[in-house]
């Protein structure tokens, strides 16, 4: 099994992708929809160079003034999104991560969908791989110390035996 060193952009609430929303999150990573798709809290939009998941907007809309028009958002030049075969999504996804597939499409989204949730649940997650990887360092250093005190004793023994045995030899 090949591990995947990036993390995916996730969609931080429901609606439909905007080119705006788009345009601004395409500079995070890969997107994975395209405008005018609806996606929905915990879907995952993309791929993120790090490692970290992001929690991304991409139906963000663009503020309208009297300054600029909602025609200036088909001038954003967007990248075309990623679109996984069955088995492309089955070797992406990683362990927290689900393939939804329809008729129509396949989706990749988030086990936990809720962001505050899951943000709870990978902070969990990490406090209990510190505290596994702090038992085992201080069971090791235990076990070092302890070898450490063993070795020590049989220094002493030796030393002694060998003092007792020239004392001996010496009478």
């Amino acid at each position: 099994v090949i591990m995947r060193y990036t993390g995916s952009l996730v969609a931080s609430e429901d609606g439909e992708t905007t080119r705006y929303g788009l345009f601004n999150t395409q500079e995070r990573g890969n997107m994975f929809v395209g405008p005018q798709t609806p996606v929905y809290e915990g879907m995952i939009v993309g791929e993120n160079p790090k490692n970290d998941d992001i929690a991304v907007n991409p139906c963000k809309k663009k503020q309208l003034t009297a300054i600029r028009s909602a025609g200036a958002d088909e001038k954003l030049l967007l990248t075309p999104p990623i679109i996984f075969s069955l088995e492309e999504a089955i070797e992406f996804i990683t362990d927290d991560e689900l393939i939804e597939v329809t008729p129509k499409s396949i989706r990749l989204r988030k086990k936990i969908l809720n962001n505050e949730l899951r943000m709870k649940a990978v902070m969990k997650a990490r406090r209990e791989a510190a505290k596994y990887y702090n038992e085992r360092k201080n069971a090791f250093a235990t076990d070092m110390i302890a070898k450490a005190f063993f070795i020590w004793k049989l220094h002493f023994l030796k030393f002694f035996l060998t003092l007792a045995l020239r004392l001996y030899n010496a009478f």
